[in-house]
């Protein structure tokens, strides 16, 4: 076993938000609803950190909320979270995209916080713990920069 080259430095909750529906009955739901609580949305950025010693380090934030429009769910939820990470280069092959494995894995690690914390937050409700599933964030890419965000920089 060896350490990641991606390392989570701090991390933080922004925004944590449950209400509970007050008409929702576990006994009276059926397979469509139990679903409703995983229609959800997310929102993530990642981009450059300043560092202090020279790593390559990163601030990222995910998001995820409920839209049970029908309120179907047992509960309405919303939760925000960042982070701060650096990447070890020496830890890397050179064939490996700094950026975009920073991406990957912070978002990974932020989605697991945001999982335990709703998680944690409903196990102290009336209508009962909610997991959210295992998300893989693999295929997130560092957000490439436009002219007009190089232009808006300067």
């Amino acid at each position: 076993m060896k350490l990641s080259p991606v390392q989570l430095i701090q991390s933080h909750p922004i925004k944590l938000f449950v209400e509970q529906n007050l008409t929702y009955s576990s006994d009276a739901h059926d397979e469509e609803e139990e679903e409703s609580v995983f229609k959800f949305e997310h929102m993530t950025n990642i981009d450059k950190a300043p560092s202090e010693d020279g790593r390559n380090s990163y601030f990222a934030l995910i998001g995820i909320r409920n839209f049970d429009e029908a309120k179907t769910a047992p509960y309405k939820y919303e939760v925000v979270v960042s982070g701060i990470f650096s990447v070890d280069i020496s830890q890397i092959s050179p064939d490996t995209n700094c950026d975009d494995m920073a991406a990957k894995y912070s978002l990974t690690m932020l989605y697991g916080q945001v999982r335990e914390l709703l998680a944690g937050l409903t196990s102290r409700m009336r209508n009962g713990s909610v997991t959210l599933p295992t998300m893989s964030f693999m295929d997130a890419t560092f957000p490439k920069k436009t002219e007009k965000d190089e232009d808006a920089a300067s």
